[in-house]
């Protein structure tokens, strides 16, 4: 079969022919045509432009929040650090203060150990002279500061600040103080400021007159 140039031809001049009528009777179509093709373009160029104006906006969104939460837990963990550290100094000063005042208390239950050594005073009768102690500290006639009750002149018998701190005395010591400083109940009120020895033990009475009717308290 022999390809026909002539009909070739005669289908492409009706096709122009055609095209050529329509384009007559339309004149807006072509217009027409490429306003909605262009338009289209633009519409599908914007839609692309805005879409990767949203990615990039959700990605440095995404960053700034990543970045807000790491600074955040930063500070965070430097506040927890910061307050570690002070608790940490609060403990460290609190047991220098603690084994200060214990030292003063140690001399103090040195000097009356042998002032009475006869009386052979138990670990009872020095917890009463430290509640003597105590007492003062929180009665606003005296100062609250151990180290002035215990250094008060003439108030105590036995006690010397050059008196010995010995192991046995500093342990006790220690351990009156720190039972003070965390009871929630006193064992006496703090108006028992006087210490009396006896040769059955060291009490302690809310009058000073050793012939007055003053109440005893001492340490079980």
């Amino acid at each position: 079969m022999s390809f026909d140039f002539a009909t070739a031809k005669a289908v492409l001049d009706e096709y122009e022919e055609k095209e050529h009528l329509l384009q007559w009777r339309y004149p807006w179509f072509n217009v027409v045509y490429n306003y909605v093709i262009v338009t289209l373009l633009i519409g599908l160029f914007i839609s692309f432009g805005i879409w990767g104006v949203d990615v990039h906006i959700q990605r440095e969104s995404e960053s700034a929040a990543a970045t807000a939460l790491a600074s955040y837990q930063a500070e965070e963990r430097a506040k927890a650090d910061e307050i570690a550290h002070q608790q940490k100094l609060y403990e460290q000063s609190e047991e220098v203060v603690t084994q200060k005042m214990a030292t003063e208390l140690a001399k103090l239950f040195f000097g009356a150990d042998k002032f009475r050594e006869k009386y052979n005073y138990s670990d009872a009768d020095f917890r009463t002279l430290a509640r003597c102690v105590f007492n003062r500290v929180e009665n606003p006639g005296y100062s609250n500061d151990i180290y002035d009750v215990i250094n008060q002149k003439d108030q105590w018998v036995g006690y010397y600040d050059t008196n010995p701190v010995l192991d046995e005395y500093f342990n006790l010591a220690l351990t009156s103080i720190r039972e003070w400083r965390s009871e929630t109940v006193k064992p006496v009120s703090n108006d028992y400021l006087w210490a009396e020895f006896t040769p059955n033990g060291i009490f302690l009475k809310n009058d000073f007159r050793a012939d007055g009717y003053a109440r005893r308290w001492r340490a079980s």
